[in-house]
């Protein structure tokens, strides 16, 4: 493992240590090499002077994007670090003879006391949340999410069928059916004249550019699609990016403003360079709870550190997401280091689009106050196109990963339901997604 160093030049250490890594050992012997670097424009160069078969990760790419899939999906970061370390439930590949020639549906059933998640092809892609008739063929393993490194315990026991849902409404249907159409793009602008956006999303197909967001334009807006962005780093771009094409627009603030209902906020750590970039973090931390206490009104936030050792000092709620980056990496660089295939399914469940770790209601998928097993569970999101990993119960902020899957509970609509997904899968309430765009302001 290649670690890179606390100081301006870690990237340069980390290429240097690479090269001279690849010359002792040379590419013929099957030595197994994970690195990372800091700032995503050094990957490139850090992945040729590695060579072929080392996994280099990209510690700035891979922060934005948990960050952005933060303000998407609120609560989702304590998912993630649960998900990546040692203590529970963690993602397992394993090779298990006679599984041959079934499918992903009938292995999601059939397996007792893990969660399937997907299949790893013989070149090493990863295949999340295939479909349902997605056939397990010759060279293929399997993903799972399980307690130990053990192979799970296989079953021909069939799960239970999960009870059918409500017809949705006539109006949810017309949501529904708008929820497909692209949104639009739109330019960013500084106090309501054109200026250097921050972040651009490019659409599959080209489409027509929307009108310019003026502060005005958004002052009191109901759109829920809104983050307020305090604080700037070199991770700020790609952030706002990765928000675009999700449909969010990102309004940047020097300072701390007004709160509208609709608003989500994200702090980021920094400025660059700065002896401790968590100050900036601390304390609009401090002023956002202020603010709070005299507005009645909570504020979803999302908050970046630097330092795991601040993360008890922070003052959050449980309405914030505290996320560290950098531990969160490290996390990953020892899953991977275990298994190097685990490093492809990461890269997908960490993108903010495609198949990633996404919280949606339980009543999405059963009716509320179903009493039934999370095997039922299982089985009702598989057939919405879902893989379901656990649960939060409502009330609570743990989540419950690869829970035992027999035993009943009623199921509320305040319990979370934690699936790999799409972006695509909307909640039955869900509307269609409206033009994305970033602005400034001064």
């Amino acid at each position: 493992m290649v670690l890179p160093p606390d100081t301006p030049e870690a990237d340069t250490q980390v290429v240097k240590t690479l090269l001279a890594l690849r010359a002792v050992v040379g590419d013929a012997r099957p030595v197994r090499v994970v690195a990372a670097v800091r700032q995503t424009r050094h990957v490139a160069t850090a992945r040729l002077a590695a060579g072929p078969g080392a996994v280099v990760l990209d510690v700035d790419g891979i922060a934005a994007r948990i960050l952005v899939q933060c303000v998407l999906e609120p609560g989702l970061s304590l998912v993630l670090e649960d998900l990546l370390d040692f203590a529970g439930a963690e993602l397992h590949v394993h090779r298990v003879p006679g599984l041959g020639g079934r499918t992903f549906a009938e292995l999601r059933a059939a397996c007792a006391d893990a969660c399937v998640v997907g299949l790893v092809r013989p070149d090493g892609s990863p295949l999340l949340n295939p479909p349902p008739r997605t056939v397990l063929a010759p060279g293929d393993a399997v993903v799972v999410l399980a307690e130990d490194e053990a192979p799970p315990t296989w079953t021909t026991t069939p799960a239970p069928p999960p009870p059918p849902l409500p017809a949705a409404r006539p109006a949810e249907a017309a949501k529904a059916a708008g929820a497909a159409k692209p949104a639009r793009s739109a330019k960013a602008v500084r106090g309501g004249k054109p200026a250097k956006a921050v972040g651009a999303a490019k659409a599959a197909k080209p489409a027509k550019t929307g009108r310019l967001v003026t502060p005005a334009d958004t002052h009191g807006a109901a759109d829920p699609r809104r983050v307020l962005v305090l604080g700037w780093n070199r991770r700020g771009p790609q952030i706002v990016d990765g928000l675009a094409r999700n449909g969010w627009e990102a309004t940047r603030e020097e300072d701390l403003p007004a709160l509208g209902p609709a608003h989500h906020v994200l702090v980021l750590a920094g400025p660059d360079g700065h002896p401790d970039p968590d100050e900036h973090t601390l304390v609009t931390l401090l002023r956002l709870r202020a603010a709070e206490r005299a507005s009645g009104r909570r504020t979803p936030t999302v908050a970046e550190l630097t330092d795991a050792h601040h993360h008890p000092l922070a003052p959050g709620g449980p309405h914030t997401d505290l996320v560290v980056g950098g531990r969160l990496v490290g996390l990953l660089m020892a899953q991977v280091s275990q298994t190097t295939e685990l490093a492809a399914a990461f890269d997908e469940l960490f993108s903010p689009t495609g198949n990633a770790v996404r919280l949606r209601p339980a009543t999405d998928y059963v009716p509320a106050g179903t009493e039934a097993p999370f095997a039922t569970l299982v089985e009702a999101a598989g057939r919405r196109g879902a893989t379901a990993l656990g649960y939060r119960p409502g009330g609570s902020r743990s989540p419950l990963l690869n829970p035992p899957k027999t035993g009943t509970r009623r199921w509320s609509p305040e319990d979370t339901l934690i699936v790999v997904t799409t972006g695509g899968h909307l909640h039955p309430e869900q509307g269609p997604t409206g033009p994305a765009g970033t602005h400034d302001r001064p």
